[in-house]
């Protein structure tokens, strides 16, 4: 079959060397599903679509927020899935 490419941020704040790293990628485990409004050390969910606009690869968000699970913020961006425990994501 044909090669697959699967990259993975961990926990990191958003750069934009980031889209220059994952341009091309099929997919991206990302840690970025902070609120709009967060300023910390994670990606929050605006810089994580501009991450899935910019790259062209499949967004699958990880490190949520209890209690804030940003599906409003995902709904509209083709792209942005958001990584539920126990589940298997294809690539």
């Amino acid at each position: 079959g044909a090669t697959r490419t699967l990259c993975y941020t961990g926990d990191t704040m958003y750069t934009p060397k980031l889209i220059d790293f994952f341009r091309g990628a099929d997919a991206v485990l990302a840690d970025c599903s902070k609120p709009a409004d967060y300023d910390g050390p994670h990606v929050n969910v605006t810089k994580a679509i501009q991450l899935e606009q910019e790259t062209g690869a499949r967004i699958l968000a990880t490190h949520i927020t209890p209690g804030k699970v940003p599906y409003d913020s995902f709904k509209d961006v083709p792209n942005m899935e958001i990584v539920e425990i126990g589940q298997k994501y294809s690539i």
